[in-house]
């Protein structure tokens, strides 16, 4: 079971339990950025040396955790007197630390993860991403799963108006994923309703005219990171689905960001799967499912393929060159695991369907 605390007093609440279970020594993850750019080394470096808590530092290094680096910080992990990880950064930053834990010899050890975007989900969830070889992995273990997550919104105050877009689309995205997936489950609707309320409201206020000097501006993060977090619970339980499949080669390939990339293909899966006919629905109950949709685009207030398209235009996520893409290459590493939790079944024509519908949309952008 996970401890975590949302909001302004999130700090305050680490530093309490640092100081209850009296931590001597503390292996530190974070990006070579963020650690400082987010204010949280401004926060945290003084309350280490006030305490006389030991630090040992690794930087997360990329967008995308490698094996080999996952391997590396194990190794440092396991030399260094701490027990406890804390990481601080952004998704990629928290998986790596997820892995060192996966790849040491200190199972025991306590994971403490404080994100600083909102979007990931990763200090929500039981797995972690890794590339080898330039191909997504995913490793998948309850002992992944942080045991404490300490949401503090200011971090992600100085996050840029794409990074924004990108994390908090993915969260969305893992929401709706999470909640039209087959093995999506009550509590996983709870967390994935909760969390499609508040960040589809959220992102385009925040980003139709960013500045963090507007007043709104705190109160705006704060829903963001609160939603990110609630989306994460819900793919926790249900994993994500077609969208995300088909969106790790144009990160690992292309460079696009992760949210970006799912982004690419929501619009055309949105309506793939809101219009699933009975006799391709891969779950158990056909008619609760077409409920579940029709509630879900009433939330959205996104009705269609059309409609989330704009809505993508509008946080700036547009589409992307296809000129670029190699789709017989693009095709062959679709994430099959993250597939098979898809409501609708793909046949023969989908990807035909799929790439004259990524064509189309670069063209008339």
């Amino acid at each position: 079971m996970q401890y975590y605390s949302i909001g302004d007093q999130a700090i305050d609440q680490l530093k309490q339990q640092l100081i209850d279970v009296q931590v001597k020594a503390l292996f530190l993850v974070c990006g070579s950025h963020s650690y400082s750019s987010s204010g949280a080394q401004a926060l945290l470096d003084p309350f280490f040396e006030e305490r006389h808590i030991h630090v040992d530092m690794y930087i997360a290094h990329g967008p995308n955790p490698k094996e080999e680096d996952a391997h590396k910080g194990a190794l440092l992990f396991n030399q260094s007197v701490a027990k406890t990880i804390l990481a601080v950064g952004g998704g990629s930053c928290i998986d790596t630390a997820k892995l060192i834990k996966h790849f040491s010899n200190k199972p025991e050890a306590i994971l403490i993860a404080i994100p600083t975007t909102a979007g990931t989900g990763s200090e929500a969830t039981p797995f972690a991403v890794m590339y080898v070889d330039g191909v997504k992995k995913s490793v998948d273990s309850s002992a992944l799963l942080p045991n404490s997550a300490y949401i503090y919104p200011p971090f992600t105050y100085g996050n840029s108006p794409y990074l924004t877009a990108c994390t908090g689309f993915d969260a969305l995205a893992q929401a709706i994923e999470a909640y039209w997936n087959i093995h999506s489950t009550p509590e996983s609707d709870e967390y994935a309703l909760k969390a499609m309320g508040l960040l589809r409201e959220t992102l385009p206020l925040l980003l139709q005219n960013p500045s963090e000097s507007r007043p709104d501006t705190p109160l705006l993060r704060s829903r963001l990171a609160d939603g990110a977090y609630w989306a994460g619970r819900a793919i926790a339980i249900s994993r994500t689905t077609a969208p995300h499949a088909f969106s790790y080669y144009l990160t690992s390939r292309h460079g696009y960001p992760h949210g970006h990339a799912v982004a690419a293909t929501f619009p055309f899966f949105y309506e793939f799967n809101t219009q699933c006919p009975a006799e391709d629905y891969l779950g158990d109950d056909f008619e609760l499912y077409q409920d579940k949709m029709e509630m879900m685009k009433l939330i959205l207030a996104l009705p269609n393929a059309a409609a989330f398209d704009f809505f993508l235009n509008l946080i700036g996520l547009t589409p992307f060159d296809t000129s670029t893409i190699d789709w017989a290459d693009y095709f062959s590493h679709i994430n099959m695991q993250r597939l098979q939790n898809n409501p609708r079944r793909l046949n023969d024509g989908t990807t035909e369907q799929l790439q004259r519908y990524l064509d189309l949309r670069f063209k008339l952008q």
